[in-house]
């Protein structure tokens, strides 16, 4: 019955970036994405980088008082190591720094802090690296780690530096020395979401749970790395701790024997408690910054200190923490592995993790509970990946959104009382948007005759037509061309319209606002039928805005100026403010799309204010219509104003303050029952607490530091400022300014 013969109807998704043929587009976007966000913000991490050189020098100059100091730094950066070194009395550096434009920038920067003639900036990778032969460096710095540690390449770096014989190990100390990776187990099953479906969608006692498929229930799962600020994680809330936290992999990066590009560990985990939800590995990392290891810098999460809040740690977005997710099939209660047997683990209160690495990741397995040694071949064992299909191209955000079963209750029981209005009426819905469960569940509903799921591409057709197979037969599915093409239900029966207005883009930002191609798309359609839909779910969407202050999300966007390294010195780097916001400016968003539950913000307004406002009234085609009309061919201009005498009377540092959208749902007649975007209580903001985010939608969020002049125009007023909004649909985009 479907109108799609298979995937193959569908073109292949190309972007359509009016930018792809501006060759200076690529060149200022590999700019703005070499920001360094945070990390020239980390206070901690400039402190320690700084004391660990200073002991190092001072260690290589008690030893041998007349020997120059030369230094070494990969990755230089912006060259703010390499100007610690000099400052710390070092008395030549070569910088290595392969990224042309920012080789350029240290160079003006490290000029600028008179310290050119001591500092040599060479534009190569460190692979191509060849030093004078006079040079001999007995100091080696470099900031080459990611959140996963080795992500970025560490591994072979550092072993291509002593094959070449660039320095020699065992006459040169190293900034930092060494690191270990630390992992803990745990259990959630609101964690779990963020890697595999559910078991079953139950959504009402009355009527049959939707099932998941048996290729999704025997898949992996989700393999996307999932870095995540641990710390906003609550332990006995958010998860349980089932072991103590255990080193599983050292690297000693001044020696080759311990740089390997493949390794394996049996890890023994004796279990604090019995395990009664699925299990997850928590992972992070250390560094020793100096030879003898009193320097340290830790990225471990607070209760592991024995902290009790995430304000007793330093905070960081470049170096976070990674949840690492073993096998989902293993966590089936209803089928359970004879070599993972849950009862047994319970009772010897033990399990055995099996720990990879290659060059550039960490992976995890689950081998045989019975089995003690280490098997011959198990180095050639491979990392997991998704075999269903249906999980590799979900960000782990959409599917806890997917998993969401009280969202689905929300649209059932609309759905009881719309259809409740229309008596025994069959009607046909009709699904725009990718991804969901939310067909399957509205298909339940005896009044249903059919759902017809308008597919946008290939990876949503297999997601509906794999779930289809285990569930109701009602579904029909089709493509837009088809839809359009051949017979469809407005032409001979009543019908309504459903969406959960999610929609995938090859860009992340574009992706928050391609709803309103969409929704376009369903008004032309209503328009170009002569049957009017009896009701739309969601029936009003609205674009709302809120102007806060974040704790330290603010780090990632505003400018460095100047950076103190000590009592006496700071380090100008105004350069590279003015680099990367030039480069910013000419290929970014305003907007920034980011899950804020992450980060601690606060109300700077007492409410929210509404950018725009969508009717999906059925009963009135031509207005909405107009509506997104105007939005598509000339763009929108909303102005909103804020009273920000709180701002003016706590002197907030103006960095700090930011401007997020997102849009909430009206699902319901009487505009009762919400689907939020954004806030989890939107009836409810005070400046003294802290703001709850929806954790699986992510929103947009800019900053004054992205706002032309918005410094300037937020100092000139008093009591309250306006905000211009632009949203524009050809080229998307939507931005802000301060009037």
């Amino acid at each position: 019955m479907d109108q799609i013969d298979s995937d193959n109807d569908f073109a292949d998704q190309h972007s359509t970036d009016d930018n792809d043929d501006d060759p200076l587009f690529d060149y200022y976007q590999d700019i703005a994405r070499s920001s360094f966000d945070d990390m020239v913000h980390d206070q901690e991490r400039n402190d320690l980088y700084y004391q660990a050189i200073c002991q190092s020098i001072k260690k290589l100059r008690y030893k041998n008082p007349t020997k120059a100091i030369n230094v070494l730094d990969i990755g230089s950066g912006t060259g703010l190591l390499s100007m610690m070194a000099i400052n710390a009395t070092a008395d030549n550096v070569i910088a290595c720094e392969c990224f042309e434009p920012m080789a350029k920038c240290s160079r003006k920067i490290i000029d600028d802090n008179s310290m050119s003639s001591k500092i040599n900036v060479m534009n190569k990778l460190s692979g191509q690296l060849e030093l004078p032969k006079e040079f001999h460096p007995n100091l080696l710095v470099a900031e080459l780690l990611d959140t996963e540690l080795i992500g970025e390449g560490c591994l072979s770096i550092y072993r291509d530096i002593i094959q070449r014989k660039l320095v020699d190990p065992d006459h040169c100390l190293y900034v930092p020395t060494r690191a270990r990776i630390w992992i803990q187990l745990v259990q959630s099953e609101r964690l779990f979401h963020c890697h595999q479906f559910r078991k079953s969608y139950h959504f009402s006692d009355n009527f049959e749970a939707i099932q998941s498929p048996s290729s999704v229930r025997n898949c992996f799962g989700s393999h996307l790395l999932h870095d995540i600020q641990l710390n906003r994680l609550r332990p006995d809330v958010d998860f349980e701790i089932l072991s103590d936290p255990m080193v599983i992999f050292e690297f000693e990066f001044n020696r080759l024997e311990s740089l390997k590009y493949r390794d394996h560990k049996r890890i023994h985990f004796p279990l604090k408690r019995s395990f009664n939800q699925p299990m997850m590995i928590f992972a992070w990392w250390d560094i020793d910054l100096d030879d003898d290891g009193k320097i340290s810098l830790s990225c471990s999460p607070y209760w592991t200190r024995g902290f009790n809040s995430e304000h007793q740690v330093a905070w960081r977005e470049h170096w976070i923490q990674t949840i690492y997710y073993l096998p989902a099939f293993a966590f089936d209660h209803e089928r359970q592995l004879n070599e993972f047997n849950h009862n047994h683990i319970n009772q010897k209160q033990t399990l055995l993790i099996d720990c990879y690495h290659d060059q550039v990741s960490f992976w995890f397995d689950l081998p045989d509970q019975n089995e003690l040694h280490n098997p011959i071949d198990v180095m050639e064992s491979e990392s997991w990946h998704c075999t269903c299909g249906l999980h590799s191209h979900l960000s782990r955000t959409r599917l806890e959104w997917i998993n969401n079963v009280q969202r689905y209750q929300q649209y059932w029981s609309c759905l009881n009382e719309r259809m409740s209005t229309i008596g025994n009426e069959m009607l046909d819905l009709i699904y725009f948007g990718d991804e969901s469960i939310l067909p399957f569940v509205c298909s339940q509903h005896p009044n249903v005759e059919h759902v017809w799921i308008i597919c946008n591409d290939r990876k949503s057709y297999r997601f509906f037509r794999t779930f289809r197979r285990q569930n109701e037969q009602k579904i029909i599915l089709c493509s837009h061309d088809s839809f359009h093409q051949k017979k469809n239900p407005s032409t001979n029966r009543a019908y309504a319209i459903i969406s959960d207005l999610h929609f995938r883009n090859q860009s992340s930002m574009l992706s928050s606002m391609e709803f309103l191609q969409h929704l376009y798309r369903q008004q032309q359609f209503i328009r170009n039928n002569q049957n009017g839909p009896r009701f739309c779910f969601p029936h009003r969407i609205i674009l709302r805005c809120l102007i806060v202050r974040f704790e330290h999300l603010w780090k990632c966007m505003a400018p460095v100026c100047n950076v103190k390294i000590d009592d006496r010195t700071e380090l100008n780097l105004l350069e590279y403010d003015l680099l990367i916001m030039n480069a910013r400016r000419n290929v970014d968003w305003q907007f920034d799309r980011r899950s804020l539950w992450e980060y601690c913000c606060w109300p700077l307004a007492n409410e929210t204010r509404d950018i725009l406002d969508i009717s999906m009234d059925c009963m009135d085609k031509n207005k909405s219509m107009n509506e997104l009309n105007s939005l598509l061919t000339n763009g929108i201009d909303k102005i909103v104003e804020f009273n920000i005498e709180q701002l003016k009377s706590t002197k907030i540092d103006h960095n700090t303050v930011g401007i997020v959208c997102w849009i909430d749902q009206y699902i319901d007649g009487n505009d009762k029952i919400i689907i939020s975007g954004g806030l989890e209580n939107p009836n409810h903001l005070s400046p003294d607490e802290e703001i709850k985010w929806i954790r699986d939608q992510q929103q947009l969020v800019t900053f004054l530091s992205y706002i032309p002049n918005g410094y300037q125009r937020l100092n000139e007023s008093e009591k309250n400022i306006e905000l211009k909004f632009q949203i524009k649909m050809n080229p998307m985009s939507i931005k802000v300014e301060i009037l």
